[in-house]
């Protein structure tokens, strides 16, 4: 009996997927393979699969995608968190604006620009944060080290389907294991 659930990453050529009791590592069907060569599976992808044991299946169908951000390459989400560090490495505006552009052409409608190392940081670049809020995006100021803003990270997170973008170094690993 075929059921529904979401890639949560692809290494190998091995899909995890996320179904409703645990996650089940797949491979695709072969005519799958076959079937669109523009939908190679990414992470976040809706699919329908059939189990050969509780923990392994087969991956029968990868559902339409209701939107996709390119890098990094994840699907069907909610909401993008575009992730920079306050310091160490500063923030570049055109970095963020090159991720902020990406986002907006995913058709993701919830964006969001997070700040990450606030304890860095020396109020010097207000002006330009200033700015993306006056351009509507909601800005958060947090630090993964001392947990500042963490209550207010989670709580944009809840019940989104989120994705962390940003550049290296930027803490978004830490704010997630945060």
């Amino acid at each position: 009996m075929a059921e529904h659930g979401r890639i949560l990453k692809v290494y190998n050529n091995v899909l995890h997927v996320a179904a409703e009791d645990r996650v089940i590592l797949c491979k695709l069907r072969g005519r799958v393979k076959k079937g669109r060569s523009d939908l190679t599976p990414v992470p976040g992808d809706i699919v329908s699969l059939e189990r050969i044991t509780a923990e392994e299946g087969v991956i029968e169908r990868i559902e339409a995608r209701s939107n996709l951000l390119q890098r990094p390459r994840v699907a069907n989400l909610t909401q993008i968190v575009v992730t920079v560090a306050a310091a160490a490495p500063d923030p570049h505006p055109l970095v963020v604006s090159r991720f902020l552009v990406l986002a907006e052409c995913s058709g993701v409608k919830k964006i969001v620009l997070c700040v990450n190392k606030m304890d860095l940081y020396a109020g010097i670049h207000e002006e330009y944060l200033a700015a993306y809020e006056a351009a509507g995006y909601p800005v958060l100021r947090v630090s993964a080290e001392q947990g500042t803003g963490l209550d207010e990270l989670r709580g944009r997170l809840a019940g989104e389907i989120s994705v962390f973008a940003g550049p290296s170094g930027a803490g978004k690993s830490s704010l997630l294991n945060a």
